[in-house]
């Protein structure tokens, strides 16, 4: 059950810097609105989706405790009883979920690569045009055209291979090139892919508002077509831009494009993205000191956001851990039990000296454990579930140690920590395990305490 607590932790820290980073883009979104800043607040959008995606400190996290047994500060990813059944709750449930979001998104884009079948209609003369773009443009991917009946509007898609898809209406070469452009520029923005992104993200976050109520497909959709527009003034005359816009809106059929970018989704889309151009004048630019500042705001507010996200989850975690912690009647057991030894250099896990010293093969209350040693008690019976509880302090203070057990199985479990070691490691099956202490410092340390099991 390890792995799905790290993955549902995960999935929460990423959930909870993705809103609190939208948060911080709505607010932007409101401050910048007197500034011709819809470039930076569609870019500003991506990275919130990536937020959703990939927050680098949250990996570097789980990769660090990953295969050490789970432990920071000796409560972190410590699986009690209680969380080990409210994770196994909670994985069905997302399970379930995630399943039935695949399914309706999967009908959905099935629906709409069968109507785009029947899209076949001669496209040379679009083809010629295409091309000739692609050579303006600088754009070297190879992009296919669609024409037919089963397209609900221009726009570019395609799971394994990109395609612009055209209405079965004819048009001049004018208002060719301005179409094609517009999806071209998508192509060149990254919004199918990021499209692509979004489903696979609405899959797993399917329990969060802002992907069930499809608030982030809803934002995205209207902030790339507002990036592209911004550029299309720049590369097409407005006039003839507003007259293709509002002639492409009255012809097609309204319909959801799932993985797609499109040049009008409705009327009323249009119309909002017009009254915007209109307005673009009196706007004022950006100046580089407001940028600035909006950037330093960002990777502040974001760099705190996922600190103070990920130490809050940490300590909740670590008192849910401690309060759920079940008590066991456990006879507390001097360190060390019989004494200890090296393994083998047979064993796979060998990463010290193999001989010890006569002082170490003592009983004694304490393990004095030598430089690049590890110290290994004598085996103990466990029954599955049971706790298997430690109490160990560390001389000098400040040396790190590992401290673990090793299974019936020969896999090591341990934490890495100095000082004060208080941990409790779940017996998961019958048998004799052993309790170890590895010194890789280069001086001996003193270990004392107890173990419960």
């Amino acid at each position: 059950m390890s792995i799905w607590i790290k993955f549902e932790t995960l999935l929460f820290l990423n959930a909870l810097t993705g809103s609190i980073a939208y948060l911080f883009w709505r607010i932007s979104n409101r401050a910048l609105s007197r500034y011709q800043a819809a470039r930076h607040l569609y870019v500003g959008l991506k990275l919130v989706i990536l937020l959703f995606a990939v927050p680098l400190v949250y990996v570097w996290l789980f990769l660090y405790f990953s295969g050490r047994g789970g432990s920071w500060k000796g409560y972190f990813m410590t699986a009690t009883p209680a969380i080990v059944r409210a994770s196994i709750l909670l994985a069905v449930l997302w399970t379930a979920g995630a399943l039935r979001t695949a399914f309706r998104y999967g009908k959905e884009l099935y629906l709409e690569s069968r109507m785009q079948r029947f899209c076949r209609e001669d496209t040379r003369r679009e083809e010629q045009v295409l091309a000739q773009l692609c050579r303006e443009m600088e754009i070297k991917k190879r992009i296919g055209i669609r024409k037919g009946t089963g397209c609900f509007s221009p726009s570019v898609g395609g799971l394994f291979r990109t395609r612009i898809y055209l209405g079965d209406k004819s048009c001049g070469e004018e208002e060719l090139r301005v179409i094609l452009r517009h999806e071209l520029l998508h192509c060149r923005h990254g919004d199918v892919q990021t499209q692509r992104l979004l489903l696979l993200l609405g899959i797993l976050f399917w329990f969060h508002p802002l992907f069930w109520s499809g608030k982030l497909y809803g934002e995205y959709r209207r902030w790339s077509e507002d990036c592209v527009d911004m550029s299309m003034l720049r590369l097409e005359n407005k006039d003839l831009y507003i007259r293709v816009l509002l002639k492409t809106a009255l012809a097609c059929v309204e319909g959801r494009h799932l993985a797609e970018a499109t040049a009008a989704e409705n009327e009323s889309d249009v119309l909002r993205r017009i009254e915007k151009m209109k307005n673009l004048s009196g706007k004022k630019k950006m100046t580089g000191a407001v940028m600035t500042a909006w950037i330093m705001g960002t990777v502040l507010f974001g760099g705190t956001a996922v600190y103070a996200s990920g130490s809050g989850v940490v300590s909740a975690y670590r008192a849910i851990a401690a309060a759920t912690e079940e008590a066991e009647e456990a006879v507390p057991q001097t360190l060390p039990v019989y004494g200890g030894y090296s393994l083998d250099s047979a064993d796979a896990y060998v990463l010290m000296s193999e001989t010890p010293s006569e002082e170490m093969m003592g009983l004694r209350p304490y393990w004095t454990v030598g430089a690049n040693m590890r110290q290994i008690s004598d085996g103990f019976r466990a029954a599955a579930g049971a706790g298997i509880t430690v109490n160990v302090s560390i001389t000098p203070e400040d040396f790190n140690v590992k401290v673990g057990i090793i299974n019936p199985d020969g896999k090591m479990e341990y934490i890495e920590a100095s000082n004060g070691i208080a941990h409790s490691f779940t017996a998961y099956q019958n048998g004799i395990y052993k309790f170890y202490i590895e010194n890789g410092n280069g001086t001996e340390i003193c270990a004392s305490g107890t173990v419960k099991f």
